[in-house]
């Protein structure tokens, strides 16, 4: 008898990494470096278009290097501009607490109408680079380039199928084609034409 090795366990693909878990990391890090643009900011009373930017950056970073699909390029771009609006809210808390000497406590208790008189406040510069953070979210993880190979792969689809004629199988190869080189009926062997066995050629 001829032995046969027993059969190898079989190895588990690895878990795709869920969405959830991308979420969570992005969204550390764009509460953290909200802090310190918020801090940096508000200590300068100056509104930097470039550290909106690096946040955006961070964080589609971060979420890139767990997935890199569309979802993922998406939610880095949402919280990269939720972190941009967080580091704009905590830089007005310091320059009312350090220019308008308000206590940090009042400051936290009336945060509400802090947060409806930002706009005012960061006017269209602040809310440029709220957008390009948004967009440096999105970029970082692989918007564009999730799009291009999207294309491609569709036009590679469509190609496919154009060289699929009437003729041909999906396979690429020509189908059967009816033979119609013949009359469309058989002679019988015993009436086809020839030498019978009382039949002899002319001299």
């Amino acid at each position: 008898m001829t032995y046969l090795p027993p059969p190898l366990p079989e190895t588990a693909a690895p878990a795709r990494r869920t969405l959830g878990l991308a979420i969570a990391v992005g969204s550390a890090v764009a509460i953290v470096c909200a802090f310190v643009v918020g801090l940096i900011g508000g200590a300068t009373n100056t509104q930097f278009t470039f550290a909106a930017i690096l946040l955006g950056v961070f964080v589609g970073q971060a979420v890139r290097r767990i997935r890199r699909d569309t979802q993922a390029a998406i939610a880095a771009g949402l919280i990269s501009l939720v972190g941009s609006a967080l580091a704009s809210l905590i830089a007005l808390t310091m320059r009312l607490v350090r220019a308008v000497h308000i206590p940090l406590s009042i400051v936290l208790a009336h945060m509400p109408r802090v947060i409806s008189a930002m706009p005012h406040v960061i006017g269209g510069f602040g809310f440029l680079s709220w957008a390009l953070a948004a967009y440096a979210g999105w970029v970082s993880v692989g918007g564009p380039r999730i799009q291009r190979a999207r294309m491609r792969a569709e036009t590679a689809a469509v190609g496919y199928g154009q060289t699929d004629g009437p003729d041909q199988q999906p396979g690429g190869s020509p189908a059967a084609q009816p033979d119609h080189s013949g009359s469309g009926f058989t002679v019988p062997p015993d009436q086809a034409p020839g030498f019978g066995p009382t039949q002899m050629p002319d001299g």
